[in-house]
């Protein structure tokens, strides 16, 4: 197995506040502020819905005020949105409604931010009808979990940014065995939940029911053929597809060619005992003329790896 690593590190999103003296025409309170970084990194192959360094993309942002925990079932306090830009060094971010701290400093301001916006009702954001959703696997769910402050806590408050799916990423390579010119034509994952949504109050994904699902961006690819010292680069396939994290380490795929059909292969990652959020698993095929060898490694968001054998 040939370990494949690319770095995809998250982001952080720093609060910081400045007085109201500072803030010509604010109300009573000070304002938050936000700054946003995100290091310098490297997914591949890359999804139109993988956010890297250097994209842009517009969070949600919303507060609840309380003196005791949050609830987040309750109308938030406050809710708006920020452009945000993933750069290596941190960026001021401009809140499309400017914000303050509750004047009384008993009084605590809990904040999240999540992408894609969606729509929030008693602690459930649903996707549904968001223009930046897509939900065909292609969705990158980011999430910046609690971080609390008020008039008289400001400083130091970071809300840091987590990728809520697994990823999954396919490569092909072919042994000598193998045919010439045989091109793969699809791959679909068997029974996958892509997201729906997020739960705000225990901070993971909703998703719609499990189905079938065809690896996003695909067009056929020639097969590379091993040469007789038995090395070739493997092609990528289609693109980053990215699904609720999935219970045990397996999973079942069935990959198309245009000489065969390989119905319910079974993809095992090592390792873990569970498909991880947050991590890139990416999966190499390799193809003999009367079957299929896999391997996994994962790519980083976090690191592990993994492998599996199908004949």
């Amino acid at each position: 197995m040939k370990k494949y690593l690319s770095s995809f590190l998250l982001a952080a999103i720093m609060l910081a506040a400045c007085s109201k003296t500072e803030e010509a025409g604010l109300s009573d309170g000070d304002a938050i502020v936000l700054r946003a970084g995100m290091p310098a990194a490297v997914a591949t192959p890359r999804s139109r819905g993988v956010i890297d360094s250097g994209d842009k993309f517009t969070a949600a942002v919303a507060g609840w005020e309380s003196q005791a925990a949050a609830d987040y079932t309750a109308v938030p306090r406050w809710s708006t949105t920020a452009d945000i830009t993933a750069a290596a060094t941190a960026q001021a971010v401009t809140l499309a409604t400017e914000q303050v701290y509750n004047a009384n400093s008993a009084v605590r301001t809990y904040m999240k931010a999540w992408y894609p916006q969606g729509t929030l009702a008693a602690a459930q954001v649903s996707f549904a009808g968001d223009a930046a959703y897509r939900g065909d696997g292609t969705d990158d769910v980011l999430l910046a979990a609690e971080v609390s402050g008020s008039k008289s806590d400001r400083d130091g408050k970071v809300l840091a940014f987590a990728h809520l799916t697994t990823q999954l990423q396919f490569k092909v390579v072919g042994e000598r065995s193998l045919e010439a010119a045989t091109n793969v034509t699809a791959i679909t994952l068997k029974s996958v939940r892509v997201p729906s949504g997020i739960d705000l109050s225990a901070d993971k994904l909703t998703g719609a029911a499990a189905a079938d699902l065809a690896v996003p961006s695909f067009t056929p690819v020639e097969i590379p053929i091993k040469n007789e010292e038995g090395e070739a680069t493997p092609a990528s396939a289609g693109g980053a597809v990215m699904i609720l994290p999935l219970t045990g380490n397996t999973m079942k795929v069935d990959v198309t060619t245009d000489k065969a059909t390989y119905e319910d292969v079974t993809v095992t990652i090592d390792g873990d005992t569970d498909f991880q959020a947050g991590k890139a698993y990416e999966i190499t095929l390799t193809f003999k003329q009367f079957g299929i060898e896999l391997s996994a490694t994962v790519a980083e968001w976090n690191s592990g790896t993994g492998s599996g054998t199908v004949e």
